[in-house]
């Protein structure tokens, strides 16, 4: 069972993620280092703005070829919409492995978490 404060920890971690991308999870993974709830939730934001940063760089490349002018705002929307459901999630005191972040996360804390 997960407490009320981790559960209000994990969806502030997804909430300061959406304003400040890197740095927000970053700071709430080590901040809280004997809370494996809210851990989780910043290792898997921090490894969703990672995500979103390296497809943002491949879009606005794809700029100079006109294709990346559809796809930053597609990048945007599911941006948000990930933020919002790990918020969603976090709150409710449930995991969220989004399909395509997933991977990511477990490759950059595999031997952390």
């Amino acid at each position: 069972m997960v407490s009320q404060e981790d559960r209000t920890m994990g969806t502030l971690v997804w909430v300061l993620s959406y304003f400040f991308p890197v740095l927000g999870p970053l700071v709430m993974f080590f901040a809280l280092p004997g809370r494996p709830f809210v851990r989780r939730h910043a290792a898997m934001a921090l490894a969703a703005w990672v995500t979103f940063l390296v497809f943002g760089a491949i879009s606005a490349l794809l700029t100079l070829v006109l294709i990346g002018f559809l796809l930053l705002p597609v990048l945007g929307v599911w941006s948000l919409a990930v933020v919002i459901i790990g918020a969603v999630r976090a709150y409710s005191g449930e995991e969220y492995n989004p399909a395509v972040i997933y991977p990511v996360y477990r490759m950059l804390f595999r031997a952390t978490i």
